[in-house]
């Protein structure tokens, strides 16, 4: 399966994403465009100089920018019967 596929299939699914910079961002995937760009809600953004966390309601994080994205096992093991 393709990537975009399965962010796609992962929308309104919580989400943690990891920047380059090694912020990290907990939330919902919103949606994702052709170009793998993330739109995530109900976000908690945790630093990475400190353990300080922020709530913020919307956030968009640009491809070039991620590290990691991370899904919970059971939506993966969901995908397993595609």
């Amino acid at each position: 399966m393709f990537p975009l596929t399965l962010l796609r299939k992962a929308e309104n699914r919580a989400m943690l994403v990891e920047l380059k910079n090694g912020e990290t961002y907990n939330g919902h995937l919103q949606s994702c465009d052709t170009w793998m760009n993330l739109q995530l809600r109900e976000v908690t953004l945790t630093s990475r100089v400190s353990e300080a966390t922020n709530q913020v309601q919307h956030i968009h994080a640009l491809i070039h920018s991620l590290s990691s994205l991370l899904s919970l096992p059971s939506y993966l093991s969901s995908l397993s019967a595609l």
